[in-house]
């Protein structure tokens, strides 16, 4: 979808907000049971750590991100399906019924690209939706609380590897850039220099093999 790379971390680390380390004997990857998780051996520090992971599983590719937001899960929820929240943070607008099975239609707001369709695969209100489109992409958010406030996952599943340091810079910019709307500001970058600061921070994680596609256009 967008046009991104991780480190060796425990899997654990999905129980919560990831924390970036730097190992300097980390391997390029790590297996963990027929789960493939790349892993970074830089060090990263405060919004521009390289936060998302790639996964592999049975040759198909995941990015996973997990994000804490100072605000409550029903205003993240809303800000993750009503399309004017969509509009500040998300890559495109979405156009359909919030129903699982519903099917769904993606556009560009500046015409980058021509529409495609899709389908809305999962909606648990308030907790999680999950979308699917062209090549059986799929992208899941899911919201729980955390103390005052929430954590917001993002797991985008494709099939070509080779696009995941593109698109991973793209939802790092994203989820960026949802935070400072959340908090009522203007980020102090656009999206596309955004992508540009973090790009080559997650094709140095996941290696050359996960940048050979993008960067978007």
């Amino acid at each position: 979808m967008w046009s991104q790379r991780p480190r060796r971390l425990d899997p654990g680390v999905r129980d919560g907000p990831l924390v970036v380390e730097r190992d300097a004997n980390a391997s390029q990857s790590d297996r963990l049971g027929g789960l493939t998780v790349y892993a970074s051996t830089a060090i990263f520090t405060g919004m521009d750590a390289v936060d998302g992971r790639l996964e592999e599983h049975e040759g198909r590719f995941s990015l996973r991100f997990e994000r804490r937001l100072a605000h409550p899960p029903e205003r993240v929820w809303r800000a993750i399906t009503e399309p004017d929240d969509l509009r500040a943070w998300f890559p495109f607008d979405i156009e359909g019924e919030r129903a699982a099975g519903a099917p769904l239609r993606f556009v560009f707001r500046e015409g980058e690209a021509e529409p495609f369709e899709g389908r809305m695969v999962a909606f648990d209100a308030p907790r999680a939706l999950e979308l699917e489109w062209g090549g059986g992409e799929r992208l899941r958010l899911e919201v729980r609380p955390d103390g005052d406030g929430s954590v917001l996952t993002l797991l985008n599943t494709f099939g070509e590897q080779g696009k995941a340091a593109r698109d991973g810079a793209g939802w790092h910019a994203c989820l960026d850039t949802l935070a400072f709307h959340l908090d009522g500001r203007q980020p102090p970058w656009s999206s596309e220099a955004r992508w540009s600061e973090v790009h080559d921070g997650y094709v140095e994680a996941f290696g050359p093999e996960a940048a050979t596609i993008g960067p978007p256009s």
